[in-house]
C-alpha cells in the first residue's frame, strides 16, 4: 500500500485508512480472496493505534468488501451474487445474467428408494423410486453452492443420461424433456456446513451457509404436481437473497 495518512486534516484516521483500503480493492491492487496485511502490520506502516486499524477494518467488513476468517486473517471478499427469491430461476440462468460462466461437478446420480421426507413432499408411496442427484455448482470455476435433489422417477428418467455438468438442468427439462415448470415453494435458513460440505465449498466449517429447501411443481394436464424436492446450500459470503414484498 503506497499511500500515506495525513494527521493534519480533520478527517479521522480510521476513515482515511478505510478510503485507502477501498481504493486498493476497487483498483484491483488487492484481488478477491487475497489476504490483506495484518492489523499489526497496518498499525506499524501508518503509525496509528491497532484499535484505529481495527475500527477501520470492521467498517469495511460491514460493507462486504472484506471478510475475516478466525485464525487465518482478513481477506478481500468476492463480489456478492444477488438472487431474487420471487422468481423460479435455475443456477445457470442466474449466473449467465451476471456475466459469469456456470458449471457443475456431478457428485452423485442414482435411482434410490425415496426417503420418508421426500415421499411426503412429492406425494409418493413409501420407498417409491426417485432419482437422487448431488452437484457442486460453480461460477467462473469458483464453488458457490452444493445442491442435492430428488426427482420423481417416472417423470425425469431422461436426466439419468443427460450432461448435467455443462448444461442447465432447467433448460434440459423444459426443452429436451418437454416438461413445464410451474412454481416452487421455498424455505430459507442459516446453517453450518458439515466438514465434507465445507471442504467442497472451500470454506470454514465455522462460517454459516444459506440453506434453501425447495419443492418444485410441474404443470401436467392442468394440474400442479410436486415433482422435485431438494436442498441447496449457498456460501453466505457469496450470496445475498432479495424478495419484493407488496403491502
Amino acid at each position: 500500500m503506497a499511500f500515506t495518512l495525513d494527521k493534519h486534516i480533520e478527517v479521522p484516521m480510521y476513515q482515511q485508512l478505510q478510503s485507502l483500503i477501498r481504493t486498493n480493492i476497487t483498483t484491483g491492487t488487492w484481488q478477491p480472496g487475497q489476504a490483506i496485511p495484518s492489523e499489526q502490520m497496518l498499525s506499524r506502516q501508518f503509525g496509528i493505534a491497532r484499535m484505529t486499524v481495527r475500527q477501520a477494518l470492521e467498517g469495511i467488513i460491514r460493507e462486504g468488501l472484506l471478510r475475516r476468517e478466525r485464525g487465518r486473517g482478513t481477506f478481500v471478499a468476492h463480489p456478492m451474487v444477488e438472487r431474487e427469491l420471487s422468481r423460479l430461476r435455475g443456477f445457470s440462468e442466474d449466473m449467465r445474467l451476471r456475466g459469469m460462466a456456470p458449471s457443475a461437478k456431478l457428485l452423485a446420480r442414482e435411482v434410490i428408494p425415496a426417503p420418508p421426507e421426500v415421499s411426503s413432499h412429492l406425494h409418493l408411496g413409501p420407498r417409491e423410486a426417485v432419482i437422487y442427484l448431488k452437484r457442486l455448482r460453480l461460477a467462473d470455476a469458483a464453488p458457490m453452492a452444493l445442491e442435492t435433489s430428488y426427482f420423481n422417477y417416472g417423470l425425469f428418467r431422461g436426466i439419468l443420461d443427460a450432461d448435467l455438468e455443462s448444461n442447465s438442468l432447467y433448460e434440459f427439462m423444459e426443452t429436451s424433456a418437454g416438461l413445464r415448470l410451474s412454481h416452487g415453494s421455498q424455505e430459507l435458513e442459516a446453517a453450518l456446513p458439515s466438514a465434507a460440505e465445507a471442504q467442497l465449498l472451500q470454506q470454514s466449517r465455522r462460517d454459516p451457509t444459506l440453506l434453501i429447501s425447495q419443492t418444485t411443481y410441474l404443470r401436467l394436464e392442468g394440474a400442479e404436481v410436486p415433482a422435485i424436492f431438494g436442498r441447496t446450500r449457498y456460501r453466505a459470503d457469496r450470496y445475498r437473497f432479495r424478495l419484493e414484498v407488496p403491502r
